[in-house]
């Protein structure tokens, strides 16, 4: 079964385990609780690592490449197969979460995270954003909005989040697909 099988291990959420002040749940912006798992094994890929940004929204679209069937054209996610075949190439410049809010942050739907290679920002309304350097504060436990010398980093965050996913995507690519017709 090995040669013809697909392995995909991941799941839905991450958990907070009483980092950041005894917060114990899934529902936050904060590292623990957006990043998971991701294992993929597939017949013919190498084995190996990659630390590019990839999303949940990512796996259908991976999936059915690999599996050399049709992908619907209006998905939000991309097939990160070329990934796996060499992580050292350009990806995505950002990946995005959001969280349902609950009181005391009831004027606003939702809340918002943006991640890019090396920052973290989080957008919560009228309530005030986040930003965290991944690579000098992996817990993120310092906030740099308000630090002058990552007023562009915070610029640039904010103008990924409004200009959206569609705009964050992998560059087009021409290589070959992971099958061949």
């Amino acid at each position: 079964l090995w040669e013809n099988t697909i392995v995909v291990f991941t799941t839905d959420h991450g958990q907070q385990l009483g980092e950041h002040n005894g917060v114990w749940r899934k529902n936050t912006l904060f590292e623990e609780s957006l990043k998971v798992p991701l294992i993929v094994c597939a017949p013919g890929l190498p084995v190996g690592t990659c630390d590019k940004l990839v999303e949940l929204v990512d796996i259908y679209p991976t999936i059915t490449e690999l599996c050399k069937v049709p992908t619907p054209n209006n998905l939000e996610g991309s097939s990160f197969v070329r990934l796996l075949q060499n992580p050292d190439q350009t990806w995505k410049k950002a990946a995005f979460s959001q969280v349902r809010t609950k009181p005391p942050y009831t004027l606003i739907n939702k809340a918002e995270a943006v991640h890019s290679e090396n920052f973290h920002y989080n957008y919560w309304g009228p309530y005030g954003e986040e930003l965290y350097d991944r690579a000098s504060d992996p817990n993120e436990y310092v906030n740099l909005v308000t630090d002058p010398n990552y007023a562009t980093v915070l610029g640039n965050m904010r103008l990924i989040r409004q200009q959206g996913w569609n705009n964050a995507l992998p560059p087009a690519c021409d290589s070959i697909k992971y099958y061949k017709d």
